[in-house]
């Protein structure tokens, strides 16, 4: 008997459900897809675009973008000279935006969302709309991409210009048509101007030109006319696309070939080492292992199965993107043999073609079925968010840190300062960070000459730091440690400060920063080398038990009323100390400042050894010492006046914890008492006032 039926379908299976799922995802119009792999793409790009510091090379080009605009218009026909039409772009970009992180760095953010639509009309051009598709799909979320997307420099535009380059060669090969040839001859022309690397693209193409001549019938004698005609066109356009650069080229040969080009920043590298590095960027750019090893060896491996397919078939093009990958690797290889100067970032015009064989892999295991290779495209892109989190997006620095850096030598700058920048051509990173406001001090910036300058040895560089340094009280050596290693390896400029040159140390530390990249040293000169000896603006004479003397004070304000300092910031306090008699082993003290309102509420504090903790007082001998320690005023300080309050406490020894430098604001034992004193300290107290105010006002955001 037939059983009624209830109304209920039965659950269809998961291999149907799967199947129709991708039959209505490949009925969608292309160009829903390509729209909303560029939406994706553009919105990775953009996350967190403004969160890292410029790093130094980011620096340089802003610097460089920031020349009249007749001078970028020269660049274009020096041969040393790498991105002269990013430089340009950016010129304009700049006025238009500012120089702040984000702006600047939204114009190579959509050079790199605009290569989505490009690779896919490549993958299409050169097999099929899912090879294209997938290549999108692929650089969209590429963690080396995306890098150099929120890179200020001219890459993302380089691999827009190159990848179109080819698809508009391709189909001027195939059209022949005089307007194609234009477009490929303009496309090549920006490419480049937009950074010399280009021309291993063009090199590819010239080499893979005998796969691409349409093949005419010997019989047909109207095809075999037309052939001739395109390759006529060809040759014209080639010829039209070579001679502006023939000058430049050959300087540049010559330079290359004289070993006049510097590329002493790295060493040589073996090809399968170079395959490594570029194996590991191109699928991951950075990531903490195992991630990292996982996708390379993720994406090596689809890259391998990509290339299969034309490798059994002998298919034309296969045999062209083959060669659009390897020609540009193996020429760059060859030419760092002669001059070192391998950085994965300039091979960043092969990630397309790289990421098509690696989509061209992901299609092939499609034929296992479909789970095999959604299994191993969701592998792919799990391992490359994994490198976007930890990396790309990360709340940790992963460029160099010049933000911060220059921003704390800005806040503890005195006006009798001087920045020494090493090496010198860091002055650009420098100087992008170094806000010269009303408020911020005005002090020279000197750059070490460059230290293998012929006849520039040791004397002559003692001779200019002794120079740069007259007439100053401190001075700021700015480094970024790899760089100055490799320019200074025996560290003479740092010697000079700590004394090499004279039997005593004449200037003393003050301080210490570490950034990411960038590291600072503070050197104090006890006064001015050269030039008149600063007095306290405030003399006071304490004499404390031990024979320890204060005798003045300094405020070092910003604002431009006297005595004026506005909360939320640093307040740049100096003090004169000295002893009446060497100091003893026993007497090392800890200065203990404190900064009251007008109802003896404390709202700051500092406790340290003097200048920072780099001299403990057992270091001092019978001369004045002037100290330089900064007080941060909170935000929530209220407006009124305010007054600083001294002691000085022991420090004690190991064994008998006086003051514990964890727990800088609590002290065991006793201060030391007044023995005499005038204005802001009786005899026997622990206490001294210090004799002026400081008057307090709300902190005001720059307009």
């Amino acid at each position: 008997m037939q059983q009624p039926h209830t109304g209920t379908l039965a659950p269809a299976p998961a291999a149907t459900t799967a199947s129709r799922v991708v039959a209505q995802a490949r009925a969608l119009p292309t160009w829903v897809w390509v729209a909303g792999l560029t939406v994706l793409a553009f919105v990775l790009r953009t996350h967190r675009l403004g969160a890292e510091s410029f790093w130094f090379d980011e620096a340089d080009i802003i610097s460089q973008a920031k020349e009249p605009l007749s001078t970028l218009l020269t660049s274009f026909t020096r041969a040393g000279e790498n991105g002269p039409l990013y430089t340009l772009l950016l010129h304009f970009w700049i006025a238009l935006v500012g120089t702040r992180e984000a702006p600047v760095r939204l114009l190579p953010a959509l050079f790199g969302t605009a290569t989505i639509p490009v690779i896919y009309y490549a993958g299409k051009r050169l097999l099929s709309r899912e090879l294209g598709l997938v290549a999108a799909a692929l650089l969209a979320v590429s963690p080396f991409h995306i890098w150099h997307s929120q890179d200020a420099k001219m890459y993302t535009l380089v691999v827009l210009v190159t990848l179109g380059s080819t698809t508009l060669y391709l189909q001027a090969l195939e059209k022949g048509q005089a307007r194609w040839w234009a477009a490929y001859v303009l496309a090549t022309w920006v490419a480049l101007f937009a950074h010399s690397m280009a021309v291993l693209i063009l090199a590819a193409q010239l080499l893979a030109t005998p796969l691409l001549w349409p093949r005419a019938p010997r019989d047909d004698r109207a095809a075999r006319m037309a052939a001739g005609q395109r390759r006529r066109r060809w040759a014209i356009a080639v010829l039209v696309l070579f001679l502006p650069f023939l000058p430049i080229a050959w300087e540049r040969l010559y330079a290359f070939l004289a070993g006049n080009i510097a590329g002493d920043w790295h060493a040589s590298i073996p090809f399968p080492d170079m395959l490594g590095v570029l194996f590991v960027k191109f699928a991951m750019n950075r990531a903490p292992q195992p991630w990292e090893a996982a996708g390379a060896w993720v994406a090596g491996a689809l890259f391998v199965v990509g290339l299969l397919p034309w490798v059994r078939a002998a298919r034309r093009s296969w045999a062209v993107l083959f060669i659009l990958w390897l020609a540009p690797t193996v020429i760059f290889w060859l030419l760092t043999l002669r001059v070192p100067l391998f950085e994965p970032r300039y091979l960043i015009i092969v990630l397309p073609y790289y990421l098509l064989f690696v989509a061209a892999g992901l299609l092939r295991l499609g034929r296992f079925g479909l789970p095999v290779a959604g299994a191993a495209f969701v592998l792919l892109v799990a391992l490359q968010v994994s490198a976007l989190v930890q990396i790309n997006y990360s709340a940790q620095p992963q460029k160099e840190e010049w933000r911060q850096a220059i921003s704390y030598v800005q806040d503890h700058m005195r006006l009798r300062d001087v920045i020494i920048v090493h090496p010198g051509y860091l002055k650009t990173a420098v100087e992008q960070y170094l806000h010269e406001t009303g408020d911020v001090p005005k002090v020279p910036i000197a750059t070490v000459p460059y230290l293998n300058t012929e006849n520039f040895g040791e004397r002559e560089l003692v001779s200019w730091l002794r120079e740069t340094i007259s007439d100053h009280e401190r001075a700021w050596i700015i480094t970024s440690p790899p760089r100055t290693d490799k320019e200074d390896p025996e560290g003479e400029v740092l010697q000079f400060f700590e004394g090499k040159y004279w039997p005593d140390p004449r200037y003393y530390q003050f301080d210490v920063q570490e950034y990411l990249g960038v590291k600072i040293y503070g050197y104090a000169f006890n006064g001015q080398p050269h030039s008149w000896y600063p007095k306290p603006v405030y003399p006071q004479q304490v004499k404390f038990a031990g024979g320890f003397n204060f005798t003045g004070s300094i405020y070092e304000v910003r604002g431009a009323v006297k005595d004026q300092v506005a909360n939320a910031g640093w307040l740049p306090l100096t003090l004169y100390w000295r002893f009446d008699q060497p100091p003893t082993p026993d007497q090392d003290y800890i200065i203990s400042l404190r900064l009251l309102d007008e109802h003896n509420k404390e709202w700051a504090a500092y406790d340290l050894p003097p200048l920072n903790g780099y001299r403990p007082t057992t270091q001092f001998g019978t001369e004045p010492v002037i100290d330089y320690p900064d007080i941060f005023i909170p935000g929530n300080a209220p407006p009124g006046t305010y007054h600083i309050t001294l002691q000085v406490w022991p420090r004690c020894s190991p064994d008998h914890v006086c003051w514990d430098p964890n727990n800088p604001h609590q002290h065991a034992g006793q201060p030391l008492t007044v023995v005499s004193a005038g204005a802001g300290a009786q005899p026997g107290d622990t206490t001294v006032t210090l004799v002026h105010p400081l008057h307090i006002i709300a902190w005001q955001p720059p307009k």
